[in-house]
């Protein structure tokens, strides 16, 4: 699974053929006064070197979003693989994470991709006790993966969420580390019949006299490993990626680990780069990591969707810039994505209404704004393009507010589902008992319904402690115009 070369290049050689003046006079055959016509040059293309989390592809199109980034993917020559392992567009999945390459010759407007490159950060069983419903974790290798509402799992898992899930299945994460050296999961496979285990991280602590070190919880053996691109020894902070066939009790007994860049991309001075991710550490007021890149700031560099004080550990943000001759992503702009990402409010139910020209559907009276970047998800891991989107359909939203949206709910996840249940999740107005709206969806509960919530457990109770802005989650039947509530929990407070 070596990435050597991928984002490497060796280099090219622009050929520039111009027009040659000829005549005893030095008069050219086509200009006027004995001046030669001028020649125009022709820009060659610029690099792109990038990765991201794959949002929308149609399995059948020419363009794939990665991040905010539209991609033409229609070179016949365009090369994909998987773990290094020969591949097709066919095999792209949205919430995984790639890396990618490819031209540009406007600048980065327009966006060509020649290689693409998907690459799991775990691959292994969910160790025994380790999955935690509530905090939304579980844990393989030694290594704490988080889930989120924006995770998308395979469609071999049911139900399609962490709960579908159990200890000792093989599962393979495709994602990024957070700030906390967790694997924040964007995809994920159930493969039971694989006995292959890879992680990928930094080394922690190393023990020179045994020939192990540590990522996260789990120690490596590498004694017998064949060690790839290390000039020494492994050390901690060295990036690296692990394969083996053995584990047993926290030990991974590796065939081969291979030193991998986690601060720079492999690409020469002068290539468009493009990050998307969680920024992961701050090293000053200009400098940052977002998924281990480093990136540096300057007074020319534009900030959208916040301003430069917003540059935390924690943040989640697309950045693209130039590459220095260090390799450092120089950055032109930085965008915020945390909306995006963090997609408070949910929705579940069939689709009442379309609007092609607006992008947008409704569900439950809500309109839902689907954007270029809302990851999209078919049915049974099935492409899923707007066009395909149907009155009567069930549609699952993960999604935000935006004062831009003018009151609809901003999608940032639009999934297929099979459910027959109704469910909303987001803000609770007009509340008088036993009625409410959440997410502007008119909802009423009876002493039939569960309620559930810190302090709640009836009917009188859930209403006493619920107020205007808290966060609700409901689930029940849609009869047209109200939800009949069967089960609701009062999450928190107001986002």
């Amino acid at each position: 699974m070596s990435n050597k070369g991928f984002f490497r290049l060796i280099g090219a050689a622009v050929l520039c053929i111009g027009l040659a003046a000829c005549g005893s006079s030095g008069n050219s055959s086509g200009g006027s006064g004995g001046n030669p016509d001028p020649v125009v040059p022709v820009p060659s293309p610029s690099t792109v070197v990038g990765e991201g989390i794959v949002r929308q592809y149609s399995g059948s199109g020419a363009t794939l979003t990665v991040g905010t980034k539209q991609f033409d993917v229609s070179d016949a020559d365009l090369r994909v693989t998987i773990d290094d392992e020969p591949a097709g567009l066919s095999d792209l999945r949205v919430g995984q994470r790639i890396r990618y390459q490819g031209t540009s010759s406007d600048n980065g407007t327009t966006l060509a991709l020649t290689a693409i490159h998907i690459d799991n950060l775990v691959e292994g069983p969910i160790e025994a006790n380790s999955i935690d419903l509530d905090a939304g974790t579980m844990q393989v290798l030694g290594q704490v993966v988080q889930v989120d509402k924006l995770t998308v799992f395979a469609s071999n898992i049911v139900p399609n969420e962490l709960a579908g899930l159990t200890e000792g299945d093989f599962i393979e994460v495709s994602g990024q580390r957070n700030a906390s050296g967790n694997v924040t999961a964007g995809r994920i496979e159930l493969d039971n019949a694989s006995d292959d285990f890879e992680v990928r991280g930094a080394i922690g602590d190393v023990d020179d006299v045994n020939k192990t070190f540590n990522i996260g919880t789990l120690t490596v053996d590498y004694a017998n490993a064949t060690l790839e691109i290390f000039s020494a020894a492994p050390a901690a902070g060295d990036w690296v990626e692990v394969e083996g066939s053995v584990y047993s009790a926290g030990v991974l007994m590796a065939e081969q680990v291979e030193l991998e860049s986690n601060r720079s991309f492999e690409s020469v001075e002068g290539d468009l780069a493009i990050v998307e991710g969680e920024i992961t550490s701050i090293t000053s007021n200009t400098e940052f990591s977002v998924a281990s890149r480093i990136v540096r700031t300057d007074a020319a560099t534009e900030y959208e969707e916040g301003m430069a004080s917003d540059v935390v550990v924690g943040a989640y943000v697309e950045v693209e810039g130039r590459l220095d001759a260090e390799s450092v992503l120089v950055a032109t702009e930085v965008e915020f994505l945390t909306d995006q990402v963090t997609a408070a409010y949910s929705l579940t139910g069939a689709v009442e209404s379309v609007d092609p020209a607006a992008r947008s559907l409704v569900i439950m009276g809500v309109t839902v704004m689907v954007t270029p970047t809302t990851r999209m998800e078919g049915a049974n891991n099935a492409p899923l393009d707007f066009a395909d989107i149907a009155t009567g359909q069930m549609i699952e939203v993960e999604g935000f507010s935006s004062v831009d949206a003018e009151g609809a709910l901003v999608a940032a996840k639009v999934e297929i589902t099979t459910d027959t249940d109704y469910e909303v999740t987001g803000p609770a107005t007009a509340i008088s008992n036993p009625m409410l709206r959440i997410l502007e969806v008119a909802a009423t509960t009876d002493v039939t319904t569960d309620f559930e919530g810190p302090g709640v457990s009836d009917q009188v109770t859930f209403f006493l402690s619920v107020g205007e802005g808290d966060i609700v989650e409901a689930e029940g039947e849609w009869n047209g115009s109200t939800l009949i509530v069967r089960e609701i929990e009062l999450k928190g407070g107001s986002n």
